[in-house]
C-alpha cells in the first residue's frame, strides 16, 4: 500500500499537481502510531497543537517494545515518549520535544538532617537510603523510566499514590521522594516538602522513523504539530 502511495506522490510531483486536503488525509491514515501503554498518551491528540486529527493505526505497547517495533519498521512514529539513553541511540529516527517535565528529589522540610541544603548530589545521596516513588498509573510508568538507578546502599519504595509517598516521608519511613515536581503542587500547599535542587528535565518527544515515513507524510505531520506562530518541519 505504501509503495502505491509513494508512486502516486512522485507522479503528482512530475505533473506539477498539488495535493488537496482530501488527497492528503489517506496518506496520514496509513501511518502506524506508537503510544506508551497505560498512560494518558494513549489519547495522544492532547499533545497536538492544531485541530487536525490523524486517524492512523494506534499501537499501545510498553516502552522497550515500542522502540523494538520502531527499529524493525512496524511503527512510523511514537508520540510523547520520554527521552532515555535507549531512545537517544536510535540514530535512524528524528524527534521533536512536545513537552518537558522536571523531576527532582523532595524531602521533608523538618528533617533534622537538613537534606535540602546539600550542595552536591553525591553527598545528598549518601545520606538517603530509602527513596519513594509512585509506582501505579501513568506516574508509575513514567517514573520507572526516568528515575536514577539506586546506589548500592539504597532501596526504592513503591507507593500506590503520591499522597501515600508524602505520608511515608512525613512519618520518616522514607528519606526522599523522586517525582515530577509539578505533580506535588496539590500536596504541598503548606510547604511541608522542599525540592533538593538536583533537577532533571525530561523531554517527551514525537519520534519519527525516517526509514518508513515518506517526505509527504513528514510534511503533513509537521502541519499537525505546528503552532500558530511557527510551522514545524520534519
Amino acid at each position: 500500500m505504501k509503495n502505491f502511495i509513494i508512486s502516486l506522490t512522485v507522479m503528482c510531483g512530475l505533473s506539477a499537481c498539488s495535493l488537496t486536503k482530501e488527497q492528503v488525509q489517506p496518506l496520514l491514515n496509513t501511518v502506524n502510531i506508537g503510544v506508551l501503554e497505560d498512560t494518558r498518551l494513549a489519547d495522544w491528540r492532547l499533545l497536538s497543537k492544531s485541530n487536525q486529527t490523524l486517524a492512523g493505526n494506534v499501537i499501545e505497547l510498553p516502552y522497550d517494545a515500542l522502540l523494538d517495533e520502531m527499529r524493525v519498521g512496524n511503527v512510523d512514529l511514537i508520540v510523547g515518549i520520554p527521552e532515555t539513553d535507549d531512545l537517544k541511540v536510535m540514530m535512524h529516527s528524528r524527534s521533536i520535544v512536545l513537552e518537558e517535565r522536571v523531576f527532582d528529589y523532595l524531602v521533608y522540610k523538618e528533617d533534622q538532617r537538613l537534606l535540602s541544603e546539600y550542595v552536591f548530589e553525591s553527598s545528598f545521596l549518601r545520606q538517603v537510603q530509602r527513596v519513594g516513588y509512585v509506582a501505579k498509573g501513568e506516574s508509575g510508568v513514567v517514573n520507572e523510566l526516568v528515575m536514577p538507578k539506586p546506589l548500592r546502599h539504597q532501596s526504592y519504595i513503591q507507593c500506590d499514590s503520591l499522597e501515600q509517598c508524602v505520608q511515608l516521608l512525613v512519618s520518616q519511613e522514607i528519606d526522599a521522594i523522586y517525582s515530577d515536581t509539578a505533580a506535588l503542587d496539590t500536596f504541598n500547599s503548606d510547604n511541608t516538602l522542599v525540592t533538593v535542587g538536583f533537577e532533571k528535565s525530561v523531554g517527551f518527544t514525537l519520534l519519527l522513523n525516517d526509514k518508513t515515513l515518506t517526505q509527504t507524510e513528514r510534511n503533513e505531520l509537521g502541519k499537525l504539530f505546528s503552532n500558530h506562530d511557527k510551522e514545524q518541519t520534519f
